[in-house]
């Protein structure tokens, strides 16, 4: 019994094969074959902001302002945007030849002199009035980035941040800190 179960499975193979052949067409006939395009596209995700925020504090404890947008597009449902300082720089803005520097302003206080801060477009901030309590916040150091924004809408979503300084009597220069963004998809 076991020997006619082999054979007929060899017989039903040779039928398959058999039937297959006659598939192609002689020649001159047309042919016509189709095939399955599939394109799969992974979560993408761009960010652009600055390249740079110039504050031209006046000595003496008026406090000044610029703003940076930050522009993010992906084709994920939904996204975070982070803030930190970027690898290298502590909280504070140095001065290239001098120990003066202007630190971080306490979180959500206005700006002391010699600090610096960020206030985002969803902050409680007042921008005519510095002095008022709960305006910025210090940028956190590498490694404990804040989050600034979780969003769905992510075509083009704009994030303005706004940077302010205000200074006493330091030395004249170019104080420089870096401020580093992320966007994650989520």
């Amino acid at each position: 019994m076991t020997k006619k179960l082999l054979v007929g499975g060899l017989s039903l193979l040779a039928a398959g094969s058999i039937g297959a052949t006659q598939l192609v067409k002689a020649a001159g006939e047309d042919d016509t074959s189709v095939t399955t395009i599939n394109v799969t596209i992974g979560e993408t995700i761009a960010i652009t902001s600055g390249p740079s925020v110039t504050l031209n504090p006046v000595p003496g404890g008026v406090a000044v302002y610029d703003d940076d947008t930050v522009t993010v597009s992906t084709n994920a449902p939904s996204y975070q945007l982070t803030l930190e300082m970027n690898t290298g720089f502590g909280r504070s803005l140095t001065h290239p030849s001098s120990s003066d520097t202007i630190g971080p302003v306490t979180d959500d206080t206005a700006l002391a002199v010699n600090t610096w801060g960020y206030a985002t477009d969803d902050a409680d901030t007042d921008l005519d009035d510095p002095t008022a309590t709960g305006e910025f916040r210090g940028v956190p150091a590498y490694g404990s980035a804040v989050t600034l924004k979780s969003d769905a809408d992510a075509a083009n979503d704009e994030t303005v941040i706004t940077y302010g300084a205000r200074v006493g009597f330091l030395d004249e220069g170019t104080y420089t800190g870096q401020v580093l963004y992320t966007a994650i998809t989520n």
